[in-house]
């Protein structure tokens, strides 16, 4: 399971969670912090993914061109 996946399912949990929560009538002192907890996480875990998604996505756009390889792979981007 890739890094992006484990984060999905985590978001999914806490949006369920968050749902529960949401159900109910009155929040005591722990749901209250509860819900916090897994607000300030959701965000956390959102931005994650936008950045490991980011990353794959992202060209490369500099390569060390000092060894053989990093000069042939250059090559090849050019």
């Amino acid at each position: 399971m890739t890094p992006i996946q484990t984060l999905e399912i985590r978001a999914g949990e806490i949006r369920k969670r968050l749902s529960e929560l949401g159900g109910l009538d009155s929040l005591t002192d722990e749901t209250r912090s509860e819900l916090d907890k897994l607000k300030v996480e959701y965000a956390d875990n959102d931005s994650k993914r936008a950045a490991m998604t980011i990353a794959a996505d992202a060209p490369v756009t500099h390569v060390e061109t000092r060894s053989a390889e990093g000069r042939e792979f250059r090559g090849l981007l050019d």
